[in-house]
């Protein structure tokens, strides 16, 4: 879940200006919201099963409703895959409206008969008191039924999308970068001070060479500078070490590469252009 909030971010900086993205990012959002809401209703599930005692009353009343609480979740899991098809395709087809309020209903109707049932079972027990031996088995079963109108508030959103009578809530976006007030916070103000004067100073350094180990207008410094900024004012071994790896290991690599291939040929030319595309999508995927 953590992963999708990532994703959507940078949706927004590639293609969010698409109105096509757009939708598919507010989808998703609303998807994201609904599995995290689900997510804490099953661990509060998972969680009550291990405090329960399982006493007398829990062996009479749970194998009498669990076929109906089965049907609950395995409603509200096909739902689910549903709108997530929908949620990924950004909108609601013609083809699917029907199917998608169909499985909305029925899961309403499961949740529906759960409630009823219990409630029946409930007063059959104890008509004319709450007994702390059912505690547990009722707080299950709501979760249980919270589940199943999730994912069926989940559902009539898309739908009511569709047909333009309700909006969805529109996804967040990095807002940061615009906003007045953190483009003057202090600390904002320090870090783009500290590193503009210390890629400014290598830039100049590189330009103007110093003796044999720099020679004239090399940019390796300012990018080295610009390679090991940070926002934090104290020391961070871990990362140092990291971006200190980084640059030997690509330094490196690039001075091989040339010193092998790098020759004023079709091969050669052809070696680097494949040797680059390949560094380039490794250190993409590793990152």
């Amino acid at each position: 879940l953590e992963s999708i909030d990532g994703h959507l971010t940078n949706s927004w900086y590639e293609f969010g200006w698409l109105r096509s993205v757009r939708n598919i990012r507010d989808s998703l959002a609303r998807l994201r919201w609904t599995l995290q809401e689900s997510s804490d209703r099953l661990f509060c599930m998972w969680n009550t099963c291990l405090q329960e005692s399982f006493g007398g009353l829990h062996d009479e009343l749970m194998p009498r409703l669990w076929p109906v609480v089965q049907r609950v979740l395995v409603e509200s899991t096909r739902l689910l895959a549903h709108c997530t098809e929908v949620a990924c395709g950004g909108k609601v087809y013609d083809e699917e409206e029907v199917a998608l309020r169909q499985a909305s209903e029925r899961v309403r109707a499961a949740v529906s008969n759960l409630t009823a049932k219990h409630r029946e079972l409930k007063l059959s027990a104890s008509p004319d008191s709450v007994l702390e031996e059912l505690l547990d088995e009722h707080n299950f079963l709501l979760h249980a039924c919270a589940l199943g109108r999730l994912a069926a508030d989940l559902a009539d959103d898309f739908l009511a999308h569709k047909a333009g009578s309700r909006a969805l809530p529109a996804a967040t976006y990095p807002e940061s970068v615009f906003q007045l007030e953190v483009l003057t916070d202090r600390a904002h103000i320090s870090f783009a001070c500290r590193g503009m004067a210390a890629v400014t100073i290598c830039f100049i350094l590189g330009a103007i060479g110093f003796s044999k180990h720099i020679v004239k207008y090399d940019a390796r410094a300012a990018a080295f500078a610009a390679l090991f900024l940070r926002k934090s004012l104290v020391s961070s071994h871990v990362l140092n070490a990291q971006r200190l790896r980084g640059v030997v290991i690509g330094t490196i690599a690039g001075h091989v590469t040339y010193a092998n291939v790098g020759w004023c040929s079709w091969w050669g030319y052809a070696a680097v252009c494949a040797i680059m595309a390949g560094w380039g999508g490794l250190s993409l995927f590793q990152h």
